[in-house]
């Protein structure tokens, strides 16, 4: 777990300063007066003093939000889930392999608790039934090696653990990291996903090219393997 200023924007990956070992079954708590401590350096006194509750078990995290001010839920490659300081005390169950919970504090600061684990994903999710139908529908094909490459390219933000909250790449800067491909080949290939993920059931089919939706319905339904992409 770490604090970071929002004025970093940062785009990339991080060493984590502080790192706690978590027993199965022994619950862990984090905040100002925590068994971790955080919102101490710098002192922000917007975090609660005990902010979260982590416990593991069978694989499951499971995570009791305390903060006042609230957090979001970041599993690694899915779309973020935000808790209000109304969702106070409320627990949730979480097999992933790499979760971070956002403590929400002062404006200026970023905390983040992060919780990682050797367990593998769970299988692909089917896509839900499409209506006055019985049965799901087919499986969209897998993405191609192409298609993966280009998804991690341009997502690369999304991608950095510990996560980043910067958006996506544009299109000329993914064309630079990946030197050989040009933008008509890149949009291409960033079209091509978003049909598998509008195949999976995407909760927006309306969304561009280039929207984290994409990322993270393509990693919830397994065609983005995030052990792949995830740094140990």
């Amino acid at each position: 777990m770490f604090s970071e200023p929002v004025s970093a924007r940062r785009t990339q990956s991080v060493d984590v300063p502080l790192r706690v070992p978590v027993a199965p079954g022994v619950p862990v708590t984090a905040g100002r007066e925590a068994d971790v401590p955080i919102g101490l350096d710098p002192a922000d006194g917007a975090v609660s003093r005990v902010a979260l509750r982590v416990l593991v078990a069978d694989g499951v995290w499971h995570i009791e939000l305390l903060n006042g001010n609230g957090c979001v839920v970041h599993a690694y490659g899915l779309r973020p889930r935000e808790q209000t300081a109304a969702d106070r005390g409320r627990a949730l169950e979480i097999r992933w392999p790499r979760v971070a919970v956002r403590l929400i504090g002062s404006p200026g600061w970023i905390h983040w608790v992060l919780l990682e684990s050797g367990e593998q994903l769970p299988p692909r999710r089917r896509p839900p039934r499409t209506a006055g139908s019985t049965e799901t529908s087919d499986l969209p094909l897998p993405l191609t090696e192409r298609q993966i490459e280009v998804l991690r390219a341009v997502f690369a933000v999304q991608l950095a653990w510990p996560p980043s909250l910067q958006p996506p790449l544009l299109l000329k800067q993914a064309s630079a990291s990946l030197g050989r491909l040009g933008r008509s080949s890149i949009a291409d290939n960033l079209r091509a996903a978003r049909a598998r993920a509008v195949a999976l059931g995407m909760p927006d089919s309306s969304v561009g090219a280039a929207d984290p939706e994409i990322l993270h319905t393509l990693v919830a339904h397994g065609y983005l393997p995030v052990e792949d992409v995830a740094p140990a």
